[in-house]
């Protein structure tokens, strides 16, 4: 008897019996430290559709497990009990500076010496040399502390992500020159033969190499502001690339030609119109009404909403986290959106997970507008550039001109603070930051309607003065 044909899997994916399972390839030079070829693990469910939901974050786990014992951050024990070393040793060097006790009876140094020969009988010359280099605080690994850097920075998904890859670039990069991959022996001339080498000779763009050397900067000022480098030189200082062509086309413009700008009425017009595929044309309408980011508005749950609010999540800093009220002509989407789901339910249910934090929740968002704004020939890249002077972004843009305007043409009922409040930008930054921000604190729920209320979609069927 033929058994049923199974459902096709997604990558990473495969059926294990009456289960479905994720299965993860071990890059060759780690199979022999892991023991196996592939990491599996079940997933609790049989359906094709759920596991392809459950898999990205079981990925995100057995890689961040391959990536430890790579780069020996965690999953080493030797680097760990070396860094235990190097702080007694430290501290038994700063009770005989302050003559606590002699230096003939500080011994820990020579101790630490018979531990490294038996490391070298058990693991061979070049674990128990890097032991013995930790230990004694001549060698810190590159990446050992970039968790710790970046735990306490906290710097957005994509900047993370970004200064991650600027990291590992550059391991990689000293694995291939032959250089000792510690902090302490990157001088300015090791730093800038890296830039030279990796970057300006592969004709890589000078936005992406600063992006990566700006990460490598921050990491060595950290380094040095918590005690885990004595020389304050940070050898990234200076090593940023220049864009001459991009410093020529912008003294080619006129002010404000190629900087990004919010889209006209006329282009919201078209975009409202033309764009009628959901999400997008859902998704739009709030970015344009709400003047929210788009992560913000890709992260609203069911529970974010009332009758008349929004309870903003918040993607960037803690003015970011905020409540306003709920333009009207968003009441049919919010509430189709809401219906016969759960408090925890994604307003944009249709998003899928992203692989990484880096890629916000509402990426595939930008990439299908994208492809949309330019199929309506809503556009404006300027000569030689790469980007358009419109995005996503335009629509924020967009509501905050238009909120401006009414204020210009004689709207009462908000400020320009008030703008400020509903889109969660700082009013400390602004004029008068005390007494106009910090004391009055947020404005009340009337002002924030007004300041909503008084941006208004352009009228179907109706051209708009641009």
């Amino acid at each position: 008897m033929r058994k049923p044909q199974r459902t096709s899997l997604g990558s990473h994916l495969e059926w294990h019996g009456n289960k479905i399972r994720v299965v993860v390839r071990v890059p060759p030079s780690l199979v022999k430290a892991v023991g196996v070829g592939k990491l599996k693990e079940t997933l609790p469910t049989a359906n094709p559709r759920d596991a392809e939901a459950l898999k990205w974050a079981v990925i995100a786990r057995l890689k961040k497990h391959l990536n430890e014992i790579k780069t020996g951050k965690k999953g080493d024990d030797l680097i760990k009990e070396a860094f235990s070393w190097r702080e007694s040793i430290e501290a038994e060097q700063e009770k005989v500076a302050e003559g606590e006790i002699e230096s003939e009876d500080a011994i820990l140094d020579l101790v630490m010496i018979d531990r490294a020969e038996e490391i070298e009988k058990v693991h061979g010359p070049i674990r128990s040399s890097l032991f013995a280099a930790i230990a004694q605080g001549r060698a810190t690994p590159l990446a050992y502390l970039v968790d710790d850097w970046l735990k306490e920075k906290q710097y957005a998904g994509r900047t993370e992500a970004a200064f991650r890859h600027g990291i590992r670039l550059f391991e990689e990069w000293c694995h291939q020159a032959k250089v000792a991959a510690s902090v302490e022996n990157i001088t300015k001339k090791v730093a800038g033969r890296f830039v030279t080498e990796r970057f300006i000779s592969q004709g890589v763009a000078p936005a992406t190499a600063n992006k990566a050397i700006t990460g490598l900067r921050s990491y060595w000022s950290w380094l040095h502001q918590r005690g885990h480098l004595e020389d304050d030189r940070n050898p990234w200082a200076g090593q940023s690339l220049k864009d001459r062509m991009r410093e020529r086309r912008k003294a080619q413009r006129e002010p404000g030609e190629g900087d990004k700008r919010p889209f006209t009425d006329g282009e919201v017009k078209t975009l409202i119109e033309g764009i009628t595929k959901q999400p997008l044309s859902d998704f739009c309408m709030i970015a344009a009404l709400t003047g929210m980011r788009r992560d913000e508005i890709a992260n609203l749950q069911v529970r974010h909403l009332t009758e008349c609010t929004i309870k903003v999540p918040g993607t960037k800093t803690a003015n970011a986290i905020r409540e306003i009220p709920a333009h009207p002509a968003l009441k049919e989407i919010l509430v189709r959106r809401c219906e016969g789901k759960s408090s925890s339910a994604y307003l944009f249910h249709e998003l899928p997970q992203q692989k990484t934090d880096a890629r916000g929740r509402g990426a595939p968002i930008t990439q299908a507008f994208t492809r949309a704004r330019r199929d309506l020939e809503v556009d404006d890249t300027p000569e030689g550039s790469r980007q358009s002077r419109v995005d996503l972004h335009s629509y924020r843009r967009w509501f905050i001109r238009k909120a401006v305007q009414a204020l210009e043409e004689g709207a009462t009922g908000f400020t320009a603070w008030t703008i400020a409040d509903v889109v969660g930008h700082s009013k400390e930054d602004g004029p008068l930051p005390m007494t106009m921000g910090r004391y009055p604190g947020r404005a009340d729920m009337k002002a924030l309607r007004a300041c909503v209320e008084a941006v208004r979609p352009p009228k179907k069927g109706v051209t708009p003065i641009s």
